[in-house]
């Protein structure tokens, strides 16, 4: 079905694509022809003239231009607070055109999914979506594919892309990000995440840590890629405004998820469950924080409860290898540890007074314990602090 809805999708872009060369004429002479005969290209056409790259484009070779509308330099001039005035006399305008051509004709029918292209501009790649929502190169959708002309083709985007460096050129570079990137591809959310005008904080999964959540999860990579709620995972890791780890507060934090994730910082930089292992890695859009397991929503479900009229006692908390838990005589004959997926890690009895447990065997994190009486319970937090 998905397969079937793309190839519509495509169909009709080259459809609009036909329908605007029987108003602008026959097949263009040039790319620039192309854009200069657009009446929604007016700003487009006056920032090549600037920068001295009609001859170019006009000329001999074969390029790919993916054309931004006068609407969508109206958005960029305001998020960069610039006049048309300004953008022309801008030192940086080359740059920003040539970061919209390709020096190859790419049709729409050869873009794929995830697919990175290398523009003129190389500073960065431009990474294409190509999905049920449309087809995007970075942030931008195409919206008129295939507009052929004797040296290349354009396509209109309703969007400027520029080459800023951003979260997912991160989790690109790092060599231990596969699976985060094939999943990201995946949900569709390239465009989200390579706006350059966006504010975001990524925590970001390892390669291991994926292998860990599928063994507990019983799934393989291939049917997390699939899984309908791919887009919620990815979205619970990810805040809507650029926050340091200088900037972590202890506390509950809103993710795009609409859920909350769990931040402790009184041991290192804890996420939920998952300890922050490389943090602040800046770009032009946020930051990314390297964590060590996947995050899930589902420990809401075992958040620490009111402990009422009991008295309950942990030490040492943080702790490496022994904790001792005291029930003051409260009738509790269990304990549990769980970590912030609601895995259950650790069950032991207990008698009254004083219990000792030995933790030395959990990982480095942010857990729940857990005291379970015939008719009561109450839960604390722990931080383990180990050196597995």
């Amino acid at each position: 079905m998905k397969k079937k809805l793309l190839n519509t999708s495509l169909k009709n872009v080259a459809l609009s694509a036909m329908l605007t060369f029987s108003v602008l004429g026959l097949r263009a002479q040039s790319v620039y022809d192309f854009i200069a005969a657009s009446p929604e290209h007016t700003t487009l056409t006056a920032a090549i003239d600037a920068a001295g790259l009609e001859a170019t484009l006009s000329g001999a070779g074969t390029f790919t231009v993916f054309a931004p509308t006068d609407d969508a330099f109206a958005v960029v001039l305001e998020a960069l607070s610039l006049t048309a005035e300004e953008l022309l006399a801008s030192e940086e305008l080359g740059d920003i055109l040539t970061y919209h051509v390709l020096g190859s004709t790419v049709l729409s029918t050869d873009l794929t999914n995830g697919f990175l292209a290398t523009p003129l501009n190389d500073d960065n790649t431009i990474k294409v979506t190509v999905g049920e929502s449309g087809v995007y190169v970075n942030q931008a959708q195409v919206t008129n594919a295939d507009n052929a002309s004797d040296n290349g083709v354009v396509h209109v985007t309703d969007g400027v892309i520029l080459a800023t460096e951003t979260v997912v050129d991160v989790a690109l570079a790092t060599g231990v990000h596969g699976t985060l990137v094939a999943a990201v591809i995946a949900a569709e959310l390239l465009p989200a995440l390579t706006n350059p005008f966006a504010e975001l904080t990524v925590f970001a999964p390892t390669d291991d840590a994926f292998v860990a959540a599928l063994e507990a999860l019983s799934l393989t990579a291939e049917e997390l890629l699939a899984s309908e709620g791919l887009g919620d995972i990815l979205t619970y890791h990810v805040l809507s405004s650029t926050v340091l780890s200088t900037d972590l507060i202890n506390g509950a934090v809103p993710t795009l998820s609409g859920e909350e994730v769990i931040v402790n910082i009184d041991m290192g930089a804890i996420i939920n469950s998952s300890n922050v292992t490389g943090a602040d890695n800046e770009t032009g859009n946020g930051v990314v924080h390297v964590i060590d397991a996947v995050l899930f929503a589902t420990y809401l479900g075992v958040e620490e409860s009111d402990l009422g009229g009991y008295s309950l006692t942990v030490y040492p908390n943080p702790s490496s290898d022994f904790v001792t838990v005291n029930t003051n005589g409260t009738d509790f004959n269990s304990v549990i540890i769980q970590d912030y997926t609601g895995r259950v890690v650790f069950d032991q009895t207990v008698s009254a007074g004083n219990t000792i447990l030995d933790v030395h065997e959990l990982v480095s994190g942010q857990y729940i314990i857990t005291l379970v009486g015939n008719t009561n319970k109450v839960s604390k937090k722990l931080l383990i602090s180990s050196n597995r």
